[in-house]
């Protein structure tokens, strides 16, 4: 399985596929995604609102000013998490609910 983490699906040399080349590498066998060690299918019926949203949000909103530590990282996340409107996710999860 060790050649499906050779570039993943985004194009050569986009950071995603070296990201996950990386994580490959340093955790063979234990990387979840679609073309990692472990397939997991794009459009999965297991996936959830956090999954398509809040991560991707929460990664915009916390590496804005680039966190040094992990401590770092977890203060940002919590911070970031304490910030999200109410509305926002009430409007994430509706409009997840249409596409599936």
């Amino acid at each position: 399985m060790a050649s499906l983490c050779e570039g993943d699906n985004e194009a050569p040399g986009s950071l995603k596929a070296i990201n996950t080349t990386v994580l490959c590498r340093m955790f063979p066998g234990h990387i979840i995604s679609r073309r990692g060690d472990i397939p997991w299918p794009s459009r999965s019926p297991d996936l959830t609102v956090c999954d398509y949203f809040l991560w991707s949000y929460l990664k915009s909103k916390v590496y804005v000013s680039r966190p040094q530590t992990t401590d770092d990282l977890k203060i940002a996340i919590v911070q970031e998490i304490a910030n999200i409107d109410g509305g926002m996710l009430e409007r994430a999860t509706r409009n997840f609910r249409k596409k599936t």
